[in-house]
């Protein structure tokens, strides 16, 4: 009300049908239309500036105001209802190019959501036929009656073929949004309810679709665990090169400079654990079985499969065994 009170005052040296543009004005202004309230001030007294620039800071901050609403019921996932604040102020606003980008934003939500409900409804279709057809299939070794037998199958493909040919197009909107874990579902299951879809255009076009995302993860998974590597080599944790080893020689992806990486790593682990050995051995002819048997231990974590470093920890356990024996014999005959 204030500062309808202030506009009010600001408007009173209007033109000569200044108290009827006023109260249309501050009628607008109370419904918080601001951009007929500026049309009305433009067209009958364009040359207050004071007005207008009151106008619009008012517009300015029922629009701020307006906006963190709308992301309120954004982040509670209340799309419906940010979306009906979107679409009934947008009129209402001189520049409403913010609450645009908002609306933009939530009808793409919604959509997605749609979108995902959607699939979810037909790959739960898709998995009772396909589980129809298992059951048709086990009837007809049994004693399904041949005639009906056959006229369920045809009935049951057709239906299949439309839900492949739904899925198939539920695809590719999933990949018009980058969604490619639904894109994938969909295909693999529009290829189970009809092999033969997978000749179509569309269906080869998906197909390559999803080897390039899945190439393109892998290797940003492969590019990703080379840092580690090198940091972990850097670090000289060297469990930790070994387990970063394994997992990007199974990434499904290499590069010759990834190989590369992969050999030093393997010629750093070596030389570790050659340190491990040599160490070893010294406590070992000093006749610290203890430490030897740790030092190998320690060797065969980084190198599980070197047979020197097994036949040496044998050995060592085994005098260990003994030494361990003769101590507890020598403490029995003292008693």
């Amino acid at each position: 009300m204030r500062k309808i009170l202030c506009l009010m005052v600001l408007l009173q040296g209007c033109s000569q049908h200044g108290f009827l543009q006023q109260a249309s004005i501050n009628s607008f202004v109370a419904q918080h239309d601001y951009k007929s309230a500026l049309e009305i001030l433009d067209n009958t007294d364009p040359e207050n500036n004071s007005a207008r620039n009151a106008l619009l800071r008012e517009a300015n901050a029922y629009e701020a105001e307006l906006i963190r609403n709308i992301k309120t019921e954004m982040n509670n996932q209340y799309w419906g209802k940010a979306l009906y604040l979107c679409e009934q102020n947008k009129t209402l606003l001189p520049e409403p190019g913010r609450l645009l980008q908002l609306e933009s934003s939530v009808q793409q939500k919604i959509s997605t959501l749609s979108r995902q409900n959607q699939i979810r409804l037909t790959l739960a279709k898709a998995e009772l036929e396909l589980a129809k057809e298992a059951d048709l299939a086990f009837e007809k070794q049994t004693t399904y009656p041949s005639n009906a037998f056959y006229f369920d199958s045809w009935v049951r493909s057709r239906e299949q073929d439309n839900l492949a040919e739904t899925l198939l197009d539920l695809a590719l909107q999933s990949k018009s949004e980058n969604d490619y874990e639904s894109l994938e579902a969909c295909y693999q299951t529009a290829l189970a309810l009809n092999p033969q879809i997978r000749f179509t255009p569309g269906a080869i076009s998906l197909a390559g679709d999803i080897s390039a995302h899945n190439n393109s993860v892998r290797s940003q998974r492969y590019f990703g665990l080379l840092a580690e590597l090198g940091d972990a080599m850097e670090n000289q944790q060297f469990e930790r090169v070994r387990e970063l080893q394994n997992k990007i020689r199974n990434a499904g992806f290499s590069t010759p400079a990834g190989e590369n990486k992969l050999r030093e790593a393997d010629n750093l682990i070596a030389a570790s654990c050659l340190q491990y050995d040599k160490q070893a051995e010294i406590f070992y002819r000093m006749g610290d079985m203890p430490k030897a048997v740790s030092l190998w231990q320690q060797a065969l974590v980084l190198l599980p499969d070197n047979p020197e470093y097994q036949d040496k920890l044998r050995k060592a356990r085994k005098i260990m065994q003994k030494m361990d024996l003769l101590r507890h014999n020598q403490g029995g005959a003292a008693h």
